[in-house]
């Protein structure tokens, strides 16, 4: 019997989207397992996997960006998918796999990506750079709508937080989540790309780098995603991506 994968799982949306001309940060899937739990009950990361792990690192180059299939736990960012160093990996997997285990996230595999400088004005959480990200929804070959990423409600800080950003932080936000009609273009005929290779209802997240490059991040089905109130709602889902 051949097993169900989660569409949302990198594992199946990416190698449908790798080759299609949109910026994409340099990718490699490098351990697949079921039975990551096992890593929080005590037993010990095998070396050959650390080595599997730190050579992908070494290709893609540092920083890198760490996750999951199904996510990267960067509300967390300093301690989960930064990678700065690579004496940062084995705590970071550790608390990539809590993460995803505290979310129920039954995932498949490790990822490394590549590093993206983001045009972000401010931290937030646990020092996650906030930049301008956006969130497009497809419906059967088409773009329904699109948001900002990030919203006011959403916003938290930490310890880790300069007092500075937590002053000024709605000034900036409102100043990242601005939509202008080139970026618009831009984004919807990226998103009608991806929609032309996948079936059914999606949600598709963008980021602006700090040239002013956007980039496809992340995907989900629409209905295991966030959405916030729009007459065009696909899901009232409040977990998801």
């Amino acid at each position: 019997m051949n097993e169900v994968i989660n569409k949302s799982s990198m594992l199946y949306w990416f190698p449908l989207v790798t080759d299609l001309p949109i910026p994409q940060p340099k990718t490699e899937t490098v351990l697949k397992k079921k039975d990551w739990w096992q890593y929080l009950d005590g037993k010990n990361f095998p070396e050959k996997d650390f080595y599997k792990l730190k050579s992908a690192i070494k290709r893609v180059g540092l920083p890198c960006f760490m996750r999951t299939d199904l996510s990267s736990g960067k509300h967390n960012y300093l301690d989960t998918c930064y990678i700065g160093t690579v004496t940062d990996l084995a705590s970071h997997l550790f608390r990539l796999i809590e993460s995803n285990a505290i979310h129920d996230l039954w995932f498949g595999a490790i990822i490394i990506r590549e590093f993206i400088y983001l045009d972000y004005k401010f931290r937030a959480f646990d020092g996650l750079p906030i930049a301008a990200e956006r969130r497009y929804f497809i419906k059967d070959g088409k773009v329904v709508c699109h948001h900002p990423y990030w919203i006011e409600d959403a916003i938290k800080f930490y310890e880790r937080t300069k007092d500075e950003e937590e002053r000024t932080w709605k000034k900036w936000l409102k100043e990242l989540n601005r939509e202008i009609d080139l970026e618009i273009q831009i984004l919807s005929n990226y998103s009608e790309k991806v929609a032309s290779v996948l079936q059914g209802s999606w949600s598709i997240d963008f980021a602006k780098d700090s040239e002013g490059k956007w980039w496809l991040i992340d995907m989900a089905l629409a209905e295991q995603s966030w959405h916030p109130p729009c007459i065009n709602k696909l899901t009232a889902n409040p977990k998801g991506s």
